[in-house]
């Protein structure tokens, strides 16, 4: 995508081995979805580290054609402690019924999404993150991460300058997520079982 493609860091200084988040209790945790109707659902699984204000992509999912009870149990099954942060959009009222979606998932502790400064832009969350990865803050955990890696690949401008937003569910994810992470992440020492990765 030449000059359009906006995540220029290098993988490689962005990929890091999986470890176990118990050794880092006091680290806060956080999910995050973008709900698909006419394209995939993504969700990714974010760590934060104060000490050294880095964040790590610890998981993320992708999946289309399933229902939304489907998509609610895969995010539902990791950190069942942590909020669950939702799009706006996922409170689209269904037409005819004029019922909310949202409740289809199922989500432990769902939490809408805001940007900090309370518009609905994604320019300020891209540039956060591109911040970050710059910085050596952005961490993503190898092979657990493969959907963030190939939307990344691909996710780019138009010749006016504008983002172009297709394919890119876990990019969104991942953006509410880090977004949210420091207001409303919680220490992943809160829970009252095992704080092993996939536990």
């Amino acid at each position: 995508f030449g000059t359009g493609r906006i995540f220029r860091e290098r993988e490689e200084s962005m990929l890091i081995e999986p470890f176990d988040l118990a050794l880092k209790p006091w680290m806060k945790v956080i999910k995050a979805m973008d709900v698909g109707i006419n394209h995939p659902t993504g969700a990714a699984w974010l760590a934060y580290d104060p000490e050294v204000r880095t964040t790590y992509v610890v998981k993320t999912y992708r999946e289309a054609n399933q229902k939304a009870a489907v998509h609610g149990a895969a995010i539902n099954a990791m950190w069942t402690h942590a909020p669950t942060v939702y799009p706006p959009d996922a409170d689209t009222r269904e037409k005819g019924s004029a019922e909310s979606l949202l409740p289809l998932y199922n989500l432990k502790r769902p939490t809408k999404f805001t940007n900090p400064d309370d518009t609905g832009y994604i320019e300020p969350g891209i540039m956060a993150m591109q911040e970050a990865m710059s910085q050596g803050r952005f961490k993503i955990f190898r092979g657990q991460c493969d959907e963030l890696i190939e939307e990344m690949r691909t996710y780019h401008r138009d010749k006016h300058g504008n983002i172009v937003a297709e394919r890119d569910d876990v990019i969104s994810a991942v953006r509410y997520g880090f977004q949210m992470i420091g207001r409303h992440g919680v220490p992943l020492a809160e829970r009252n079982t095992s704080c092993l990765l996939y536990t």
